[in-house]
């Protein structure tokens, strides 16, 4: 949903929503959240959505049986990347703590950090400026390491595609960039629980 917010547009989502459940995952745990972008944490009253109106309205249209989990509380400005939109992985823990205490699964906290120094996101180009990097920073260890992704195209990975790194976009060292449709497979589990996002 982009600025201005549009209560047709609000109203549409929450439609969506609904329909997705009742067509696909009556019986399943659902849960909703609403991932704010980074002008909800700052000073700026440009161009800033009112998140406040829109996570009413989509609570109050929801089907009762999906359970929303407010993250807003969980997240700051320093979460986000200073030249980019995305949050930085390293920093999640509150988000991860939230959705775990609503989700009942338990957290892992082993990781190795992985650090890329000059990482010049997508408002690095629009700002026609010269700034520094961010350091992008991709956390491994043995589960990451040994899950398998597969896309649309039956394109079969790993969860991190090192070789974008110092490319055009190097956040597609995320599951190799933006795509409509990713399949995660762990092979470090034995549980059988799927989680669809």
């Amino acid at each position: 949903i982009e600025y201005p917010l549009r209560d047709t547009k609000v109203e549409n989502f929450s439609k969506k929503i609904n329909q997705i459940y009742e067509k696909y995952l009556m019986n399943n745990n659902v849960y909703l959240s609403i991932i704010p972008d980074k002008n909800y944490y700052s000073n700026n009253e440009y161009l800033k959505l009112d998140y406040d109106k829109l996570i009413n309205s989509v609570k109050g249209d929801i089907n009762e049986n999906i359970k929303y989990i407010d993250i807003t509380k969980s997240l700051t400005l320093n979460d986000y990347y200073r030249t980019d939109i995305h949050w930085k992985q390293e920093n999640l823990s509150n988000v991860i703590n939230t959705l775990s205490e609503n989700m009942n699964f338990k957290t892992m906290n082993n990781f190795k950090e992985n650090v890329y120094d000059n990482f010049y996101g997508t408002y690095y180009g629009q700002l026609g400026l010269k700034v520094k990097p961010d350091k992008l920073t991709y956390l491994t260890n043995d589960i990451i390491d040994n899950a398998t992704i597969k896309d649309l195209d039956s394109k079969t990975t790993t969860v991190y595609e090192i070789e974008s790194l110092g490319k055009m976009d190097s956040y597609d060292v995320f599951l190799s960039g933006p795509t409509s449709l990713v399949e995660m497979t762990s092979n470090n589990t034995q549980s059988e629980k799927e989680l669809i996002i």
